[in-house]
């Protein structure tokens, strides 16, 4: 038994503390950027990808257009890389691109739907860039970079 001094309220408190460490909290998935094989891009990271999906990089080095593609917008990976890597929420990112598209200065990525979508256009495409769970990646594609 419980000395008195603590009471129920210290009792219930501790109950919530333990059966909020017993919940699970389901693991971030892997982001991959994937490119075509020939693609001329071998390597990406983290400002590359934000200006990309930003629209503030358009042009490949030899001077290709980028095509990247995006995930449904319902999509767990979607908002991971949003969040992580364009440090926007969904919500934000729409606006952002809205104020684009109504000045005319730019369009938004793609929408191709699911992951395995994007892998089968980023195989076909070879100026295309899209984002994938990395589970998804096959040997169609190139991965360029890796976000958590």
């Amino acid at each position: 038994m419980l000395p008195r001094r603590f009471g129920v309220r210290w009792l219930y408190t501790l109950m919530v503390i333990i059966s909020l460490s017993l919940i699970e909290t389901p693991l971030l998935a892997g982001i991959a950027l994937v490119v075509h094989p020939a693609s001329p891009l071998t390597t990406a990271h983290a400002t590359y990808a934000r200006r990309v999906w930003l629209g503030k990089e358009s042009f490949y080095a030899n001077g290709n257009m980028i095509q990247p593609l995006d995930v449904d917008p319902k999509s767990s990976i979607r908002a991971q890389f949003l969040k992580s890597v364009i440090g926007k929420t969904d919500s934000e990112y729409r606006q952002y691109w809205s104020r684009i598209v109504f000045t005319g200065k730019g369009t938004p990525p793609r929408n191709v739907g699911i992951d395995q979508d994007v892998v089968a256009w980023v195989a076909k495409e070879p100026l295309s860039i899209g984002l994938v769970e990395l589970s998804h990646v096959t040997n169609q594609v190139r991965v360029v970079a890796k976000f958590e």
